[in-house]
């Protein structure tokens, strides 16, 4: 499957990733860690109260039962990272950058020729 980039406000990306991982946690365990795996990778986005709903959805009765200590180790992971600096107006650059290298003699070195 090719991974598309849309554009979405912020507001609405925090909303769904919360439901997304209230809704992994509460089914089975290999979901709970898709859904771990998921919040550790996109960790860095979330603001502040997110974070915090999130690392308060571990302590959830109605998470899955089998996968109650992987929850438990993220919400460990989570409070470790509370602080982490939100990556937000980071300029990036397009494309890589390569280095430009220039070959031809200049003037005064000992390869030019004066044609």
């Amino acid at each position: 499957m090719k991974e598309i980039n849309i554009s979405i406000p912020y507001s609405l990306f925090k909303e769904m990733f919360y439901c997304f991982v209230d809704l992994h946690f509460k089914t089975t365990r290999g979901t709970s860690k898709f859904a771990i795996d998921r919040a550790k990778e996109y960790w860095i986005l979330l603001d502040g109260d997110t974070r915090e709903h999130i690392i308060r959805l571990c302590d959830s009765p109605n998470n899955a039962q089998l996968a109650k200590e992987e929850i438990q180790d993220f919400k460990a992971w989570a409070i470790k990272n509370r602080d982490a600096k939100q990556d937000y107006n980071s300029p990036r650059p397009l494309v890589d950058v390569l280095p430009v290298v220039d070959l031809k003699p200049y003037k005064g070195s000992k390869k030019w020729s004066k044609n």
